[in-house]
């Protein structure tokens, strides 16, 4: 018998805490989204599978959040715990594709920029998890970004041949190919020498990414993002 979304929405959130250590919080959060989604669209007792999951049933779903007065942020949010879901699914065999890429960006209004102070941004950045490859990348993704105000084009290009640890610098490539060198501290350059640690030796060849997903491709614009979004939406 095949296992229904519920089972596997309870196999999540049990990685999100055992696996990926995720705070006791975001995990309720992380459950309460996903559980939003499920019963809105109906899909508790249905297995995985196409019949499932549509673009169709996604636009719905944030439809309705938008409809109970959620805001963008929230949206955004619910958004990012649907597609890591759904990526689980994949990972773990329950479907034949991965359906995260089907669920819609949600665009936000325009505001003032708000400014995030150097203690929080560290209060941050210690709360995220480092306790696997891709923990490991996910933070080294943020404190680079965070240290050098380096563009997701210039992260996604971004190569290990790039990165010199020694001199604690990385060489970045902006539009049309502008080249600079970025200074990128010590605690960046100690994210990276661990992600080095924890990485196949293939992974981390002169001219390979530096950022790979799963299949050890190097990240696209959006999931880079994706990432550093839900990293402080937890």
């Amino acid at each position: 018998m095949v296992d229904t979304l519920s089972v596997w929405a309870r196999r999540f959130t049990v990685d999100l805490g055992a696996v990926r250590r995720y705070s006791p919080l975001t995990v309720i959060a992380y459950e309460r989204d996903l559980s939003r989604f499920l019963q809105s669209q109906k899909l508790g007792d249905a297995p995985p599978g196409d019949r499932a999951f549509s673009p169709q049933r996604f636009q719905n779903h944030l439809a309705s959040l938008a409809a109970d007065g959620l805001s963008n942020r929230s949206i955004a949010r619910a958004a990012a715990v649907l597609r890591s879901f759904l990526s689980f699914l994949y990972r773990c065999g329950a479907t034949d594709a991965d359906w995260a890429e089907r669920v819609p960006s949600v665009r936000f209004t325009a505001s003032l920029p708000r400014f995030v102070g150097e203690s929080q941004m560290r209060t941050w950045l210690d709360a995220m998890p480092t306790a696997t490859r891709w923990e490991l990348r996910n933070r080294a993704l943020v404190e680079l970004m965070y240290a050098t105000g380096a563009r997701v084009a210039e992260v996604v290009g971004l190569n290990w041949a790039d990165v010199d640890l020694d001199n604690r610098t990385v060489r970045l490539f902006g539009k049309r190919s502008r080249e600079r060198i970025a200074p990128l501290g010590g605690q960046v350059s100690a994210t990276l020498t661990s992600l080095i640690s924890a990485s196949p030796t293939a992974a981390t060849a002169h001219t390979g990414p530096v950022f790979v997903n799963r299949r050890e491709g190097r990240l696209t614009t959006r999931a880079v993002s994706n990432t550093v979004a839900d990293s402080f939406a937890k």
